[in-house]
Formats: structure tokens, sequence, C-alpha cells
């Protein structure tokens, strides 16, 4: 029997030991691949699983595609889950945050329990050409593993946010579908549709919340879908957000209302579609109740760029003042510029990762779960200018919350150059999903879009020039070019580049003789080798596409990251066509100087204490270093963009400090110079071998390019 509450305070779900986290993504996917159930009727399993919470939650930042999927259409991923970083070896479900990126056409992914019958039904929908990820709980299978199966060729990128071990609580397994209004009527503006949740597939008549996969198609205009408890007043919020004639999922939270139901509002006609995917018992401690909103900053004052907002969650709402982690609904809207929110518990420090990312187009949505901090606070920070929109959906209780750091267990982006055939196709870094959005008005006003790109490699919608170097052709496109300061050799004429002449893979290497002008650029493995070892003073090998453009917002590329010392760096540069192809910031009298009007430069490390560094123009950031070591065969994504507001931002994918793979942007004062414009890709080389800094001969004298894209 379903217990009373006001509108505005919680259903206490009790006694759970450590309380369930979620994190969910409003995101973009194809009606055609909203996967028809045959299991409408399969029974629930008795299978209790409570949640560990992550310290902090990452969002998976994708932005502009590169190039070719490289998970093959129809092929089961298996995927280590338990006993991973700090998963539990007893885990026996994940929460996941499952991307695609670079599909080769529309389609989806499928997730389950390896081992198991693999189910009708989808985790994430993906469209051609537009990255895009969704949040999703997984129970896990034999030998701790869960199956991923992508309908077509993709790129997939899966985080765990969280785990559950084997207790009273919570329960999953594969998803069920138990409602598709696609097999009727849509559901009409402004019209509420009655789901029953408890008592239907086994599910206990007792279940106090639902784990739900929401997704809306063929919408008659752009709207919203708002989920609550059947028997409360539709709250003043959204649970997703849809465009006319495209579908989109999210999954959430819902408290079960009156007669075990959940009901669902359309703010105009469309179709519904709802999957279970696990449910909460009576003896959990979760407060839920009808979404309530916390904060909405359209009223003319937004968060500035880096600037953090404290909003007090416990005791607000639906939230008990004991409350330990709170599940929200997070939009950004009428941002300056593109950029990202990260949440966190006030009073620790803002964790290396993205809750949202957003762009200039409209608003964008994602929910998360985060940590109770300081004063029943959490903390919001945007990189740039930009209205926050917050609403809690429920909280958790309980203080023996368990947590440990996001685990990112696949990215099949990040591939070795020893591969053949577009092998370290990566994607480029920037936006959740990248979505493009409209706003809306009113109560769940942030309408969303998605973004993602093939096998043959096709050029990225959008993109003034791409290259992936494929079959090892394209090099012809280029203009390249040959510097050196001092014509006088001191120590060697000769150095290793790294693929042997018959472009075997790392760790063999090919002779590079100074004296021949082209040798220090080649093709292997479909991408490109700059490789410069001279040790005369100072030398750069630079290439540019021979093409001139009347504007550019953005250039991405792929490279390695391998730890060549401090000797040796690389820069990207949108260039006037009356400006010089190459500059410097050490003593080369023929070179000019990093900046001026006509020039906009990205860097990769440099001299000294710069190895590793990013840097805009001659400023640089400080906080980390990114290098992958002696690892010579991961190309890593990275981006250089013209945000329009008269800031450039840096981003790059990369082991940080030598460790785990992540994100990071970097924002400076900025922008590309008027047209007409060119793109110069630098190798800067200043006697590799000598010794600086305490680092002597480096392991190796090469970068390794693909996939490049100016838009």
């Amino acid at each position: 029997m379903r217990r009373t509450f006001p509108p505005t305070s919680p259903r206490r779900l009790s006694h759970v030991r450590n309380p369930s986290v979620l994190t969910h993504s409003t995101k973009q996917c194809q009606r055609e691949s909203i996967r028809s159930s045959s299991h409408a009727q399969r029974a629930w399993p008795a299978v209790s699983i409570v949640f560990a919470l992550l310290a902090s939650v990452v969002v998976m930042s994708i932005s502009a595609p590169s190039a070719l999927g490289t998970n093959s259409s129809g092929s089961v991923l298996e995927i280590q889950v338990a006993g991973q970083g700090s998963i539990p070896s007893d885990a026996t479900s994940a929460v996941l945050n499952i991307a695609s990126a670079r599909a080769s056409a529309d389609g989806f992914v499928v997730a389950w329990p390896c081992g198991s019958p693999r189910p009708d039904t989808a985790s994430l929908n993906y469209r051609k050409g537009q990255p895009i990820s969704n949040a999703t709980i997984i129970a896990i299978g034999d030998g701790g593993k869960i199956c991923l199966a992508n309908s077509t060729d993709t790129d997939l990128i899966v985080d765990a946010n969280a785990a559950l071990t084997a207790t009273t609580g919570v329960v999953t397994a594969n998803p069920i579908r138990i409602h598709d209004t696609r097999d009727s009527s849509p559901n009409e503006a402004g019209a509420t549709l009655e789901i029953q949740v408890s008592g239907r597939n086994n599910v206990p008549e007792d279940s106090e919340a639902a784990v739900l996969n929401i997704a809306a198609a063929r919408g008659a205009n752009n709207g919203f879908v708002t989920a609550w408890p059947c028997g409360d007043p539709r709250p003043t919020a959204s649970s997703l957000n849809y465009r006319a004639g495209e579908a989109v999922s999210n999954a959430t939270i819902i408290a079960i209302g009156d007669g075990g139901k959940i009901c669902l509002s359309s703010s105009t006609s469309a179709d519904l579609v709802v999957d279970l995917n696990g449910i909460v018992s009576g003896n959990a401690d979760f407060a839920g109740g009808a979404p309530i909103r916390l904060l909405d900053t359209r009223g003319g004052n937004p968060n500035g760029a880096g600037a953090t907002h404290e909003v007090a969650i416990a005791g607000a709402g639906i939230a008990p003042a004991n409350a330990t982690a709170a599940v929200i609904n997070i939009a950004a809207t009428n941002a300056t510029a593109a950029g990202f929110v990260t949440a966190w518990p006030c009073g620790t420090p803002r964790p290396n990762a993205a809750s949202l990312n957003y762009g200039t187009a409209g608003a964008i949505s994602n929910s998360t779960t985060v940590g109770i901090g300081d004063d029943g606070k959490i903390c919001l920070f945007t990189s740039t200018s930009a209205d926050l929109v917050v609403d809690v959906n429920g909280a958790f209780e309980g203080d023996d919350l368990a947590t440990f750091p996001p685990v990112r267990l696949e990215d099949t982006r990040i591939t070795d150059t020893s591969g053949g055939g577009g092998d370290g196709d990566t994607t480029t870094t920037g936006g959740d999903g990248d979505t493009t959005t409209t706003g809306g008005g009113g109560g769940g006003d942030t309408t969303t879009t998605g973004g993602g790109g093939d096998t043959t490699t096709p050029t990225p919608s959008g993109t003034q020039f791409f290259e992936s170097f494929d079959g090892n052709t394209g090099l012809d496109r280029f203009r390249t070019g040959l510097f050196h300061r001092d014509d006088t050799v001191i120590t060697q004429h000769s150095w290793q580049g790294d693929h042997d002449l018959d472009c075997n893979a790392p760790p063999t290497e090919r002779t590079i003789d100074r004296n021949d002008i082209d040798g220090w650029r080649y093709l292997c493995k479909d991408h490109l080798m700059t490789s410069i070892g001279d040790t005369s003073g100072y030398s750069v090998g630079w290439f540019s596409p021979d093409q001139v453009f009347d504007s550019i917002t953005e250039v991405c590329w792929d490279v390695n990251l391998t730890d060549l010392g401090s000797r040796q760096w690389w820069k990207v540069a949108v260039l006037s066509t009356s400006a010089p192809d190459i500059m410097s910031e050490v003593a080369a009298s023929e070179l000019s100087d990093l900046n001026g009007s006509d020039r906009a430069i990205a860097s990769y490390g440099g001299v000294g204490g710069w190895k590793g560094k990013m840097r805009i123009g001659d400023e640089r950031q400080d906080w980390f270093g990114m290098d992958s070591g002696d690892d010579k065969k991961t190309r890593y994504p990275a981006c250089f963009r013209d945000n329009g507001n008269g800031t450039l931002t840096f981003t790059m994918t990369g082991p940080k400090d030598g460790g785990a793979v992540s994100t990071e942007s970097f924002t400076s004062a900025g922008s590309f110079p008027d047209g007409p414009l060119k793109v110069v890709f630098q190798d800067h080389n200043y006697t590799p071998t000598k010794s600086d800094n305490g680092v002597g001969t480096p392991v190796g004298f090469t970068w390794h390019w693909d996939n490049i894209i100016i838009s």
C-alpha cells in the first residue's frame, strides 16, 4: 500500500546500508532504433542489490565526429566490470554511461549481462555523424562482465559511475518494456498517461520507486515529458525533452504513486516508450516524490565564467535534512560560449569531470547524482557564462555511503597505432554528446538534440576539410616544409623514426637522414608521422592543408602523447594567409613571435617546465601535465576552437599526469584571425637529445597524426 505524503514531502525508502546513486542523461535517439520488445510480460527476477556512490561523476565529453567507428556492426563487446579500478569484485550490477561516436549509420546499442540472452531493448540510440551518450543500470554477468552490441559500426565509450553489491534495496536485471504507445496511438498534448509498475512482471507490490528509461518519438512539435508519481500534482519540471519528428530517451528514477503507477505527460503529441531497468524496494533509504525546482538563474543573473554557485539541497523540497546525495537535473541555457558544468559536494575539491556540456545554440540538460557537501549544499561551476536551472528528483540518506573514483571501462576511440585501416580514428572532445539545443518555455523547458562518424571515413557534416589518411593516402593534400636554424650538423645527421620501412608497428623503427628533406614525414598504418631528431640546434617540420578558408570555427586532430622529453613539442596554428607558416618561442631570429592579430596558436609541451602542458599563444595552464609515458601506439583527440566571444578553447583527451585518461579544456582570451585563413601543424625540436631538466635521450622522435578536421 502506498504511503501518502504532501506534494513537497519525501517518500522515505528506509534501512538500506548504502544508498543508491544513478547518473542519467537526456539524449538523442532515432525513432527507428527504439527497439520493439517481445518481453512485455517477462517476469522480474528476485535479485537484490544496492548502490555504491562514486566520489564524483564523470560525464563523457564528445564533440564533432572524426572518422571511423571501430566496433563492428553486430559484434559483441565484452567488458570486464567487477574488480576493475575500485569497483568491488563482488559487484552484481553497474551504473554505466555508454557513449557512441562516429557511427557509420543510425543505430542502437544493447547492453546486457554476459551469459544471459540478449534483450530486445536498447540502452542507447544514436545517429550517423553525431556522438551521443546515455546512462543505464546493467546487471553484471558471467566472469564479472557486461556485453554490448551495436547495430551499425560505431565507437563505444563506457564509464562506470556506480556499482551495486548483493544486499537488499534495489532490484535490477535485463530491461523489460512496460509501455509503448506505438502499438496503439500517441500520447496527446497535455494528456496524462498512467503506467502500472508494481504488481506486474513480478515487480513487488511494495516497490517504492522505479528506475526507468523513457523515450519519446514522432513528436508533433518540440516538447518535453514530465514523469511523476500518480496521485501527486504534476510538477513544474521535465524528465525528458524532445524535438519534432525525432526520438530521444533519458534514464531517471521516479517514485511509484497511487495504485503502483507512475504518470507521464507530454507537452505535444508524441509516442512514449518506457522500459523498466530496476526497482527500489520498500527497505531502501531513498526519499522520492514529484520533482522540485531549486534554482533558475534566467531572471537576469547568470552564473559567470569560472564562477561557482552553491545550491542548498538538504532539507529543500523532497530532500531530507540528513540527505547525503541528490538526484538532480541540471539545465544550461543562454550561454555566451560553449562550455561545461561541474557539480560536486561543496567543501570538497572541484573534481576533474563534467556533469553537463553545453553550447550556444540553446538549452541543454542532463541528470546526475551528486553527493551533498558542507551545509547541505552542492556546488556548480560553469566554464563560461550561462544560466542554470536545477530540479531535484530524489535524495538518498545514510551516513555509510561507499565511495570510489569513476572508472573508465572501455574507449574504442583511443586505439593503437600498430593496427591497420583507420586504427587510430579517435573522436574529438568537447560536448557531452555535443547536443545542439533549442529552448522551450515553462516547466520542462530544455529541448535537446544529439550529436557522432564512418568506416570508409566519410567527411563529417559541417566540415570544410577532412583527412583520415585511409589507405596511406592523403599527404598530397598538404603543403609541407622543413626549417633548420643551423646549417652545420653538430652531433649527428640521422635518427630513428617510429615504424620501419615496411610500416610494421612500433617498436620497429626506420632511419631518417637530415639531408632527406622529405623523409621526416611519411604515412603508415593509415596515419601521418612527423619525425625530427636532428641535434644541430633548432628544427621545425610543418604540414598544412593546401586549402584557403574564409573562416574557421574549430580545428580537431588526433595525436600521440608520448613523453618525448622537454625539447620536442607541437603546435596547431590558425593563421592569416599572409602570416608565416611557422613561429617560435625559442631563439630563432628567422621565425616570428607566437602572438599577433594574424595568428592563433595552440601548443602541447615546450622547452623545460612546459613539457606536457597545454598552451594558447604564450599562455599556459599549470595545473597538470598530459603524457602517455613511452606509449607510442595510442593517439588521443584534441580540438582548438574559437568560441565567438573573444575567447579560444584548447581541449585535449589523454593521461593526466601519466595516470587515468581524462578530458581537459583550457580557455584564454583571443580569437581566430579574419580570413582568408590557413591551418599549419608544426613539429618543433630544440636539440631533443640534449639533456634538459634531468631529461636525457627521449624514447623517440615521432608524432603520429590522424583525422585532421577543419570546420
